[in-house]
Protein backbone atom coordinates (compact mmCIF):
# COMPACT_ATOMS: atom_id res chain seq x y z
CA UNK A 1 0.00 0.00 0.00
CA UNK A 2 2.87 2.36 0.77
CA UNK A 3 4.34 1.70 -2.69
CA UNK A 4 1.04 2.43 -4.44
CA UNK A 5 0.60 5.65 -2.47
CA UNK A 6 4.19 6.73 -3.19
CA UNK A 7 3.83 6.14 -6.93
CA UNK A 8 0.73 8.34 -7.04
CA UNK A 9 2.42 10.97 -4.88
CA UNK A 10 5.51 11.15 -7.10
CA UNK A 11 3.64 11.06 -10.41
CA UNK A 12 1.29 13.96 -9.67
CA UNK A 13 3.51 16.49 -7.88
CA UNK A 14 4.75 18.33 -10.97
CA UNK A 15 1.41 18.19 -12.87
CA UNK A 16 -0.38 19.54 -9.79
CA UNK A 17 1.94 22.51 -9.55
CA UNK A 18 1.54 23.20 -13.26
CA UNK A 19 -2.22 23.20 -12.73
CA UNK A 20 -1.72 25.82 -10.02
CA UNK A 21 -0.50 28.21 -12.72
CA UNK A 22 -3.90 27.91 -14.42
CA UNK A 23 -6.32 27.36 -11.54
CA UNK A 24 -6.39 29.54 -8.44
CA UNK A 25 -4.90 27.87 -5.33
CA UNK A 26 -7.97 28.92 -3.35
CA UNK A 27 -9.91 26.40 -5.45
CA UNK A 28 -7.32 23.78 -6.41
CA UNK A 29 -5.79 23.05 -2.98
CA UNK A 30 -9.14 22.71 -1.14
CA UNK A 31 -10.41 20.61 -4.06
CA UNK A 32 -7.50 18.20 -3.57
CA UNK A 33 -8.35 17.99 0.13
CA UNK A 34 -12.00 17.25 -0.62
CA UNK A 35 -10.93 14.47 -3.00
CA UNK A 36 -8.55 13.14 -0.34
CA UNK A 37 -11.35 13.09 2.21
CA UNK A 38 -13.73 11.27 -0.13
CA UNK A 39 -11.11 8.65 -1.02
CA UNK A 40 -10.31 8.18 2.64
CA UNK A 41 -13.99 7.58 3.36
CA UNK A 42 -14.14 5.07 0.51
CA UNK A 43 -11.25 3.21 2.13
CA UNK A 44 -13.44 2.05 5.00
CA UNK A 45 -15.44 -0.03 2.48
CA UNK A 46 -12.38 -1.82 1.12
CA UNK A 47 -12.76 -5.60 1.26
CA UNK A 48 -9.74 -6.74 -0.74
CA UNK A 49 -6.06 -5.96 -1.05
CA UNK A 50 -6.46 -4.90 -4.69
CA UNK A 51 -9.22 -2.44 -3.74
CA UNK A 52 -6.85 -0.94 -1.16
CA UNK A 53 -3.99 -0.69 -3.64
CA UNK A 54 -6.12 1.22 -6.16
CA UNK A 55 -7.57 3.60 -3.55
CA UNK A 56 -4.17 4.29 -2.00
CA UNK A 57 -2.75 5.17 -5.42
CA UNK A 58 -5.44 7.80 -5.92
CA UNK A 59 -4.98 9.05 -2.35
CA UNK A 60 -1.33 9.63 -3.29
CA UNK A 61 -2.45 11.59 -6.35
CA UNK A 62 -4.72 13.79 -4.25
CA UNK A 63 -2.09 14.35 -1.58
CA UNK A 64 0.75 15.10 -4.01
CA UNK A 65 -0.24 18.67 -4.72
CA UNK A 66 -0.78 19.91 -1.17
CA UNK A 67 2.69 20.27 0.35
CA UNK A 68 4.54 21.58 -2.74
CA UNK A 69 1.51 23.72 -3.57
CA UNK A 70 1.57 25.39 -0.17
CA UNK A 71 5.33 25.88 -0.33
CA UNK A 72 5.21 27.29 -3.87
CA UNK A 73 2.85 30.06 -2.82
CA UNK A 74 4.02 33.44 -4.09
CA UNK A 75 3.37 35.62 -1.04
CA UNK A 76 6.79 35.25 0.56
CA UNK A 77 10.28 36.39 -0.26
CA UNK A 78 13.07 33.87 -0.66
CA UNK A 79 14.34 34.68 2.83
CA UNK A 80 10.95 33.87 4.33
CA UNK A 81 10.20 30.59 2.55
CA UNK A 82 12.55 28.45 4.67
CA UNK A 83 10.78 29.38 7.90
CA UNK A 84 7.37 28.65 6.35
CA UNK A 85 8.59 25.30 5.06
CA UNK A 86 9.83 24.32 8.52
CA UNK A 87 6.59 25.54 10.10
CA UNK A 88 4.45 23.45 7.73
CA UNK A 89 6.66 20.37 8.13
CA UNK A 90 6.62 20.72 11.92
CA UNK A 91 2.84 20.99 11.89
CA UNK A 92 2.73 17.77 9.88
CA UNK A 93 4.92 16.02 12.45
CA UNK A 94 2.76 17.26 15.32
CA UNK A 95 -0.30 16.08 13.42
CA UNK A 96 1.16 12.59 13.18
CA UNK A 97 1.81 12.58 16.92
CA UNK A 98 -1.85 13.36 17.55
CA UNK A 99 -3.10 11.00 14.85
CA UNK A 100 -1.22 8.02 16.29
CA UNK A 101 -2.78 8.61 19.70
CA UNK A 102 -6.21 9.26 18.16
CA UNK A 103 -6.06 6.12 16.02
CA UNK A 104 -5.09 3.99 19.00
CA UNK A 105 -7.99 5.35 21.06
CA UNK A 106 -10.47 5.08 18.19
CA UNK A 107 -9.54 1.48 17.43
CA UNK A 108 -9.72 0.49 21.07
CA UNK A 109 -13.04 2.19 21.84
CA UNK A 110 -14.93 1.93 18.54
CA UNK A 111 -14.05 -1.61 17.49
CA UNK A 112 -17.33 -3.44 16.91
CA UNK A 113 -19.55 -0.36 17.15
CA UNK A 114 -22.37 -0.62 14.57
CA UNK A 115 -20.72 -3.81 13.40
CA UNK A 116 -17.64 -2.06 12.03
CA UNK A 117 -14.05 -3.03 12.76
CA UNK A 118 -11.85 -0.49 14.51
CA UNK A 119 -9.68 0.07 11.46
CA UNK A 120 -12.74 1.04 9.40
CA UNK A 121 -13.66 3.68 11.98
CA UNK A 122 -10.20 5.21 11.56
CA UNK A 123 -10.90 6.02 7.91
CA UNK A 124 -14.35 7.40 8.75
CA UNK A 125 -12.92 9.70 11.45
CA UNK A 126 -10.12 10.92 9.17
CA UNK A 127 -12.65 11.80 6.50
CA UNK A 128 -14.99 13.58 8.93
CA UNK A 129 -12.10 15.70 10.25
CA UNK A 130 -10.90 16.55 6.73
CA UNK A 131 -14.24 17.68 5.25
CA UNK A 132 -14.83 20.94 7.20
CA UNK A 133 -11.16 21.97 6.96
CA UNK A 134 -11.15 21.41 3.20
CA UNK A 135 -14.36 23.42 2.78
CA UNK A 136 -12.92 26.20 4.95
CA UNK A 137 -10.02 26.44 2.49
CA UNK A 138 -12.39 27.71 -0.21
CA UNK A 139 -13.15 30.69 2.04
CA UNK A 140 -9.79 31.64 3.52
CA UNK A 141 -7.09 30.74 0.99
CA UNK A 142 -6.19 33.76 -1.17
CA UNK A 143 -5.52 33.88 -4.90
CA UNK A 144 -2.04 34.44 -6.26
CA UNK A 145 -0.89 38.04 -5.59
CA UNK A 146 -0.88 39.09 -9.24
CA UNK A 147 -4.56 38.19 -9.77
CA UNK A 148 -5.93 38.53 -6.25
CA UNK A 149 -9.05 40.61 -5.69
CA UNK A 150 -10.15 42.31 -2.46
CA UNK A 151 -12.44 40.23 -0.28
CA UNK A 152 -13.60 39.93 3.32
CA UNK A 153 -10.09 38.87 4.39
CA UNK A 154 -7.72 41.00 2.29
CA UNK A 155 -8.05 44.62 1.20
CA UNK A 156 -6.59 46.16 -1.95
CA UNK A 157 -3.91 47.76 0.24
CA UNK A 158 -2.88 44.28 1.46
CA UNK A 159 -2.63 43.02 -2.11
CA UNK A 160 -0.63 46.07 -3.25
CA UNK A 161 1.74 45.63 -0.31
CA UNK A 162 2.32 41.99 -1.20
CA UNK A 163 3.12 42.75 -4.83
CA UNK A 164 5.47 45.58 -3.80
CA UNK A 165 7.37 43.20 -1.51
CA UNK A 166 7.68 40.58 -4.23
CA UNK A 167 8.96 43.11 -6.76
CA UNK A 168 11.67 44.15 -4.31
CA UNK A 169 12.54 40.49 -3.76
CA UNK A 170 12.76 39.96 -7.56
CA UNK A 171 10.10 37.26 -7.48
CA UNK A 172 8.47 37.21 -10.89
CA UNK A 173 4.78 36.66 -11.29
CA UNK A 174 3.08 34.45 -13.82
CA UNK A 175 4.97 34.21 -17.12
CA UNK A 176 4.01 32.32 -20.29
CA UNK A 177 5.72 29.05 -21.18
CA UNK A 178 8.27 29.11 -23.97
CA UNK A 179 11.12 26.97 -25.27
CA UNK A 180 13.62 29.34 -23.66
CA UNK A 181 11.88 28.95 -20.31
CA UNK A 182 11.90 25.15 -20.57
CA UNK A 183 15.61 25.17 -21.48
CA UNK A 184 16.38 27.48 -18.57
CA UNK A 185 14.53 25.24 -16.13
CA UNK A 186 16.11 22.05 -17.50
CA UNK A 187 19.56 23.60 -17.22
CA UNK A 188 19.12 24.76 -13.65
CA UNK A 189 21.10 22.86 -11.01
CA UNK A 190 18.14 23.21 -8.64
CA UNK A 191 15.97 20.96 -10.81
CA UNK A 192 18.48 18.11 -10.50
CA UNK A 193 19.96 18.61 -7.03
CA UNK A 194 17.05 19.67 -4.81
CA UNK A 195 14.83 16.65 -5.65
CA UNK A 196 17.67 14.42 -4.41
CA UNK A 197 17.73 16.30 -1.12
CA UNK A 198 13.96 15.94 -0.84
CA UNK A 199 14.18 12.19 -1.49
CA UNK A 200 16.73 11.89 1.33
CA UNK A 201 14.55 14.00 3.59
CA UNK A 202 11.39 12.04 2.77
CA UNK A 203 13.05 8.64 3.13
CA UNK A 204 14.55 9.61 6.47
CA UNK A 205 10.99 9.39 7.83
CA UNK A 206 10.50 5.97 6.22
CA UNK A 207 11.11 4.21 9.53
CA UNK A 208 7.89 5.70 10.89
CA UNK A 209 5.98 4.10 7.99
CA UNK A 210 7.80 0.77 7.99
CA UNK A 211 8.03 0.23 11.76
CA UNK A 212 4.31 -0.64 12.12
CA UNK A 213 4.78 -3.60 9.74
CA UNK A 214 7.75 -4.81 11.78
CA UNK A 215 5.77 -4.45 15.01
CA UNK A 216 2.90 -6.44 13.53
CA UNK A 217 5.29 -9.18 12.41
CA UNK A 218 6.64 -9.31 15.97
CA UNK A 219 3.13 -9.92 17.30
CA UNK A 220 2.36 -6.50 18.81
CA UNK A 221 -1.26 -5.37 19.04
CA UNK A 222 -2.92 -2.51 17.19
CA UNK A 223 -2.52 -0.08 20.10
CA UNK A 224 1.24 -0.64 20.26
CA UNK A 225 1.56 -0.45 16.49
CA UNK A 226 0.02 3.05 16.55
CA UNK A 227 1.89 4.34 19.60
CA UNK A 228 5.42 2.93 19.44
CA UNK A 229 6.51 4.79 16.24
CA UNK A 230 5.47 8.17 17.71
CA UNK A 231 8.92 9.00 19.22
CA UNK A 232 10.27 9.10 15.65
CA UNK A 233 7.82 11.89 14.83
CA UNK A 234 8.63 13.58 18.14
CA UNK A 235 12.34 13.62 17.27
CA UNK A 236 11.43 14.97 13.81
CA UNK A 237 9.46 17.85 15.37
CA UNK A 238 12.24 18.71 17.84
CA UNK A 239 14.86 18.67 15.07
CA UNK A 240 12.86 20.95 12.79
CA UNK A 241 12.04 23.31 15.67
CA UNK A 242 15.75 23.56 16.47
CA UNK A 243 16.54 24.39 12.85
CA UNK A 244 13.78 26.99 12.87
CA UNK A 245 15.13 28.66 16.01
CA UNK A 246 18.70 28.60 14.70
CA UNK A 247 17.64 29.90 11.30
CA UNK A 248 15.65 32.75 12.82
CA UNK A 249 18.59 33.74 15.01
CA UNK A 250 21.07 33.53 12.14
CA UNK A 251 18.73 35.54 9.90
CA UNK A 252 18.46 38.35 12.43
CA UNK A 253 22.22 38.43 12.89
CA UNK A 254 22.74 38.57 9.12
CA UNK A 255 20.15 41.33 8.78
CA UNK A 256 21.72 43.32 11.58
CA UNK A 257 25.14 43.26 9.95
CA UNK A 258 23.98 43.83 6.36
CA UNK A 259 21.01 46.12 6.87
CA UNK A 260 21.33 48.26 10.02
CA UNK A 261 18.06 50.07 9.40
CA UNK A 262 15.97 46.91 9.14
CA UNK A 263 15.00 46.98 12.82
CA UNK A 264 13.57 50.46 12.59
CA UNK A 265 10.14 51.37 11.48
CA UNK A 266 10.33 52.60 7.88
CA UNK A 267 8.35 55.74 8.54
CA UNK A 268 10.55 56.89 11.42
CA UNK A 269 13.22 59.56 10.73
CA UNK A 270 16.05 57.21 11.75
CA UNK A 271 15.02 54.71 9.08
CA UNK A 272 15.12 57.17 6.22
CA UNK A 273 17.90 57.23 3.69
CA UNK A 274 20.52 59.93 4.38
CA UNK A 275 20.13 61.13 0.82
CA UNK A 276 16.37 61.39 0.93
CA UNK A 277 14.23 63.50 3.24
CA UNK A 278 11.43 60.97 3.28
CA UNK A 279 11.05 57.21 3.12
CA UNK A 280 10.03 55.99 -0.35
CA UNK A 281 6.89 54.27 0.95
CA UNK A 282 5.01 54.00 4.23
CA UNK A 283 5.54 50.26 4.04
CA UNK A 284 9.09 49.92 2.76
CA UNK A 285 12.49 50.45 4.31
CA UNK A 286 14.65 53.00 2.51
CA UNK A 287 17.91 51.18 3.25
CA UNK A 288 18.63 49.10 0.19
CA UNK A 289 14.95 49.00 -0.70
CA UNK A 290 14.26 46.04 1.61
CA UNK A 291 10.90 45.68 3.30
CA UNK A 292 11.10 46.60 6.99
CA UNK A 293 9.51 43.34 8.02
CA UNK A 294 12.18 41.16 6.42
CA UNK A 295 15.14 39.62 8.25
CA UNK A 296 13.82 40.06 11.76
CA UNK A 297 12.76 43.69 11.41
CA UNK A 298 9.50 44.98 12.82
CA UNK A 299 6.49 43.20 11.42
CA UNK A 300 3.39 44.82 10.02
CA UNK A 301 0.46 42.90 11.46
CA UNK A 302 -1.71 43.22 8.38
CA UNK A 303 -1.03 42.23 4.80
CA UNK A 304 -0.56 39.04 2.89
CA UNK A 305 2.52 37.00 3.67
CA UNK A 306 3.70 38.98 6.72
CA UNK A 307 6.63 37.61 8.66
CA UNK A 308 5.98 35.48 11.69
CA UNK A 309 7.21 36.73 15.06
Amino acid sequence: MITCWTVGYVVFQIPSNLILTRISPRFWIPFLEVVWGVLTLISYKCNSAMFFYVVRFFVGLAEAGFFPGMMARSFYTKEELAKRSILLSTAGGIGQLFSGTLQSAAYTNLHGVHGLSGWRWLFIIDSVITAPIALLGFLILPDQPWNAKPNWLFTQADIDLTNARLRLAHRAGKTPWSRAKVRRLAGSWKIWFLPILYIWFNNSLGAANIMPFWLKAQGYGVRAINLYPLPIQGFFVVTLSTHWAFGASAGKTFASSHNPGADRHPSSPSARSPSSPAAPSPHLNAHGGRPAFQHGGRRHRRGIGISLP
